[in-house]
């Protein structure tokens, strides 16, 4: 063998066992288990508000965005039957739902952090940042 092919079989073994040594959790049932020993059973339920709140926002936005443009776009005498129009409002509704919504995300993504970490910052303060 050459000393490249060498040296890349002992890199990608070496990547290897270091991925597999930062597995923290063996399944489902052990995740649950461990959760909720670490850090109690409620925890589980992190960022849930935000979960829900983020989807009950871009759905209403996505559809409300949606359905008033092509009420306009028929009001102004175009049909609905336009297929590349429908794929531009659809592609439109979603990207302005999705980027309005991010924020929520954040804070979903920082309330579902280490216990460790909420203890240091409150959610909507390490939002604003």
């Amino acid at each position: 063998k050459q000393w490249y092919q060498r040296r890349v079989a002992i890199t990608a073994g070496q990547v290897t066992k270091d991925v597999l040594a930062t597995i923290k959790y063996r399944g489902t049932l052990h995740t649950l288990m461990s959760v909720c020993s670490e850090e109690g059973f409620f925890s589980l339920y992190n960022g849930f508000r935000f979960a829900a709140l983020r989807q009950a926002t871009y759905g209403t936005l996505r559809f409300g965005i949606f359905f008033s443009i092509k009420r306009m776009w028929n009001d102004r005498g175009g049909t609905d039957k336009n297929l590349p129009f429908l794929i531009a409002l659809g592609t439109t509704a979603g990207v302005t739902a999705s980027i309005l919504t991010t924020p929520i995300d954040r804070m979903k993504v920082l309330s579902q952090s280490t216990a460790q970490t909420r203890k240091k910052k409150k959610v909507p303060t390490a939002t604003l940042r």
